[in-house]
């Protein structure tokens, strides 16, 4: 099996399959949120979470590169820092920001697959 291929293949899928939902975002509603229950992302919060949310995964996963500042370590942090609640989150101004971001976000998955060797992910 080659698994370079394998996952080429999935990150591009699915990447493509995340800018479809995106497109289906009514830009008027960012700001939504659901009224009941609590610690809720807006949508745009969470088409920043969705576009950010696997390039620098799969880069902590093969370098070890989490992206965490200098000095920081994340044992050492507070879970309020570790998770933050929902009002704290960063959020998108427009659907075209978030797949903007979603591009370079694929870009990182892809060009850290590329380091990969055959033989390590197998």
């Amino acid at each position: 099996m080659n698994w370079q291929e394998l996952l080429k293949s999935e990150i591009e899928s699915t990447y493509k399959i995340t800018e479809k939902l995106m497109d289906l975002v009514d830009e008027k509603l960012l700001n939504w949120k659901p009224s009941t229950g609590s610690n809720w992302m807006t949508t745009g919060q969470l088409l920043k979470h969705l576009a950010e949310g696997c390039g620098g995964a799969i880069r902590g996963v093969v370098t070890g590169d989490w992206g965490m500042p200098e000095g920081v370590d994340p044992s050492q942090m507070p879970p309020e820092e570790m998770l933050p609640p929902a009002e704290k989150l960063a959020t998108v101004q427009s659907v075209a920001e978030a797949k903007k971001l979603l591009a370079a976000d694929q870009q990182i998955a892809l060009d850290t697959l590329a380091q990969c060797l055959e033989a390590d992910l197998a």
